[in-house]
């Protein structure tokens, strides 16, 4: 379930940097679409710590959380099983908490 739960936020931030990406590539202040068609953001591999990036201030407590959370859900999806995951209702809530702070 945790596993489950974690990727749906991962597509919320893929959405959010795609989306990002594509409204600032195409502003014309070079000032905010500077590196947006960077090599290292094209395609599928773009590491997930990137595009957190990208959405989310890497300032905020959230973003520190929601990469400790990832690592957590990479070892579980890899069929770690000695890492507890807390709380699933906690999870939700932080969740549905870290997807309203994503920025485009």
């Amino acid at each position: 379930m945790f596993v489950l739960m974690f990727g749906q936020f991962e597509v919320a931030v893929n959405d959010a940097f795609q989306a990002a990406k594509a409204a600032r590539s195409g502003n014309p202040d070079w000032t905010q679409c500077r590196g947006r068609d960077a090599d290292s953001l094209q395609g599928r591999k773009v590491p997930f710590e990137t595009k957190l990036s990208l959405v989310l201030d890497r300032r905020l407590p959230a973003f520190g959380k929601i990469l400790n959370t990832y690592g957590i859900r990479n070892h579980c999806a890899h069929g770690g099983m000695t890492v507890p995951v807390g709380s699933i209702d906690s999870l939700e809530t932080d969740l549905y908490a870290w997807q309203a702070e994503l920025r485009t």
